[in-house]
């Protein structure tokens, strides 16, 4: 039980691609239309006639309603729920779940309400069933492909990235330091460019972190890290890569990418850096210092 509760908890992958979001939807529809006309389960042979092929159209509408609404509507409804920085198997099973209901009990409305000769009368807990029956094991198959696509493109373009010779950057003197000020402007730090990390934040403050002889110092400053990215602008080598990071490229040595996103690793950083879905894709070189 403990091992299924932490599989759930686990970080999975959401795909917040507009081209999958809507494609899928009539993709599903198209496979439930097929799949009812060809096989007719669930007592459909006993529809007289042409009825078999309406009938399973209404359904597919259906079907391609409920998939638009779990994959494209409710990702705006509810961004909170859906930030991909916290998608887990857990929330990839519940959207699957919940896709499948609908679509459960949606049929079993329209079974009800159609006038079409010869529909069988069925429950709301056999119409669930069916959905389960149908559905399962093409969302699982779906859910495997495009996890493994995608992670497959990423990690191909971080490869070309980490192999690729990138443009010298134009780096602070030696010596050079910068002063970061708070937001009141009653704090300063004075910090030498060159030691500087990566820096992030955590509501109000921001913390620095610098180089020190056996590891990381870090420092912190009653700030915004929108602001001290303004005042660190000047600088090639410091990159905003995330809302909650800031990062000096000349410690990052490799990108990695899989079907979450893209993530950074330095040899003086305990942790990988991610990347933000937002950031551009042409700019991910620019992340990695090859020199």
């Amino acid at each position: 039980m403990l091992f299924f509760l932490s599989w759930l908890k686990r970080p999975y992958f959401f795909n917040h691609s507009k081209t999958y979001r809507l494609s899928v939807p009539f993709a599903s529809g198209l496979f439930v239309f097929l799949f009812l006309c060809v096989f007719k389960p669930f007592r459909l042979v006993e529809l007289h006639g042409d009825n078999l092929v309406p009938f399973s159209f209404g359904i597919s509408v259906i079907v391609v309603c409920v998939f638009f609404t779990t994959l494209f509507l409710f990702p705006i409804i509810f961004k909170k729920y859906f930030n991909p920085d916290h998608w887990t198997v857990g929330k990839s099973v519940m959207i699957v779940a919940t896709s499948l209901a609908l679509n459960g009990f949606f049929g079993w409305l329209y079974s009800l309400s159609s006038k079409t000769e010869g529909v069988p009368t069925e429950s709301l807990g056999a119409f669930l069933l069916y959905s389960l029956a149908v559905g399962t094991l093409p969302a699982i198959f779906l859910c495997i492909v495009d996890e493994r696509v995608t992670r497959k493109k990423r990690e191909k373009i971080a490869l070309i990235i980490n192999k690729g010779t990138l443009e010298k950057k134009i780096l602070p003197k030696p010596g050079a330091t910068i002063l970061l000020k708070s937001e009141n402007n009653k704090e300063e730090l004075i910090v030498p460019i060159s030691d500087l990390v990566y820096l992030t934040s955590d509501g109000n403050y921001v913390s620095v972190f610098l180089k020190k002889e056996g590891g990381l110092k870090e420092r912190v400053l009653r700030t915004t890290l929108t602001k001290t990215a303004i005042d660190l602008s000047m600088y090639k080598n410091m990159i905003r890569c995330h809302k909650s990071y800031v990062i000096n490229t000349n410690y990052v040595k490799k990108i990695h990418g899989n079907a979450r996103g893209y993530v950074l690793k330095s040899p003086i950083i305990p942790f990988e850096i991610p990347v933000s879905r937002n950031f551009p894709k042409g700019s991910l070189k620019n992340l990695v210092d090859n020199s």
